[in-house]
């Protein structure tokens, strides 16, 4: 893929490892569709579900475990950034017993 001097800073770890770790997971994305180059864009969408299947299969609740794990695709866990575009979440089940696990409460 042709990167921009942006994207390959984000790639290097300029802006952190979690951003490293996102661009490396996108950047295999885009060889294996075939992609030359990232669209930019500021508008984002996710259907990220973590509850108990994926918490079983880790043996973890904690946030960040599992969306290194499921998001990420590492292994090392990374913390949730926080996004920097327009960002939604498609799918999502509340947990009115643990609001803290979505950050929901204080």
């Amino acid at each position: 893929m042709i990167l921009t001097d942006d994207e390959k800073a984000m790639l290097d770890g300029d802006r952190g490892a979690v951003v490293a770790t996102a661009m490396r997971l996108l950047v295999r994305y885009g060889d294996v569709l075939g992609a030359d180059r990232f669209v930019d864009t500021d508008n984002v969408c996710g259907a990220n579900v973590f509850g108990p299947k994926q918490s079983s299969v880790l043996g973890t609740t904690d946030p960040d475990a599992l969306f290194s794990e499921f998001s990420l695709d590492s292994a090392e866990v990374l913390p949730i950034p926080p996004v920097l575009a327009h960002s939604c979440q498609l799918i999502g089940p509340m947990d009115t017993r643990r609001p803290e696990v979505q950050r929901l409460a204080d």
